[in-house]
């Protein structure tokens, strides 16, 4: 089953427990599918061409932040928020599309050094995952571009450090970026000629990343499901056709995101 036959499905049956359009979210299926669509091009040019339009996007696209979108194409592309907000009708987008473009073609590009030999791959891994865990170090440290949501000294040492880390993750920031995929290339040089036996089990899931992936959405949304009903004797809202139980929801979220200059923590805490 391809990925665009998947969302529909997904949302009817694992997001939302409904077939009623009223509410739809454009979550990580909805991103990753024009990912797709964009790598179905990429894959046609020379290497350095994805290469260098996945770090254009990556690099380039916080440069627009702070200034609140209402084009719903420029949402869709750079920031959450309402694509379509009527009484029948709503569209929210989660998941802007221009930094997981970035990613997914540049982690094509990237995809390549597994047909270098084994000791050069490996130190193109080290060097690299270095490179990037330190550029977020030093870029972290000045604080000045590359994430929305600033750090500040806390009370605590354990909260500066949590503030310190308190990245944006949706849409990703520069700075998330390289917090995550330098360690990832760390790992993946680790794991590279060995497997680690804890992780062996872990084979047969990603094996089939996709249907585990959409699996768990399901998962989730049943488990939400008990413990509503065991909190609150109800779980209307978690399967509701009316798009007033919804929306509310959406609007303060694309108000906290707003109002914490775009910070993951604004977003998530609605």
């Amino acid at each position: 089953m391809e990925v665009n036959d998947t969302c529909p499905v997904v949302r009817c049956l694992a997001y939302q427990f409904n077939f009623v359009f009223k509410v739809t979210l454009l979550l990580v299926l909805w991103a990753l599918n024009w990912s797709m669509i964009s790598l179905s091009v990429l894959v046609r040019v020379p290497l350095v061409v994805p290469a260098v339009f996945g770090l254009l996007l990556m690099v380039y696209h916080n440069v627009f932040d702070g200034n609140p979108l209402t084009n719903p194409l420029l949402i869709i592309l750079h920031q959450p928020g309402f694509v379509l907000n009527t009484p029948e009708h709503v569209v929210f987008a989660s998941y802007p599309l221009i930094p997981w473009l970035g990613v997914t073609a540049v982690g094509y590009a990237l995809g390549q050094v597994y047909d270098c030999q084994p000791e050069r791959r490996r130190a193109f891994q080290r060097r690299v995952g270095l490179g990037l865990t330190v550029a977020f170090v030093l870029l972290r440290g000045v604080d000045v571009d590359g994430d929305p949501a600033r750090w500040a000294v806390q009370k605590t040492t354990v909260l500066t450090v949590v503030s310190f880390f308190n990245l944006t993750k949706y849409p990703p920031s520069l700075q998330f970026l390289l917090m995550t995929l330098g360690p990832a290339l760390w790992l993946m040089r680790a794991w590279d000629s060995t497997k680690p036996e804890g992780l062996r089990a872990a084979l047969t899931f990603v094996r089939v990343p996709l249907f585990c992936f959409m699996l768990h959405f399901l998962l989730l949304h049943l488990l939400a499901e008990v413990v509503c009903l065991v909190q609150y004797g109800t779980a209307h809202w978690m399967s509701s056709r009316k798009p007033w139980v919804t929306i509310p929801s959406l609007r303060r979220s694309n108000e906290n995101w707003r109002y914490h200059g775009c910070t993951s923590s604004g977003f998530l805490s609605s």
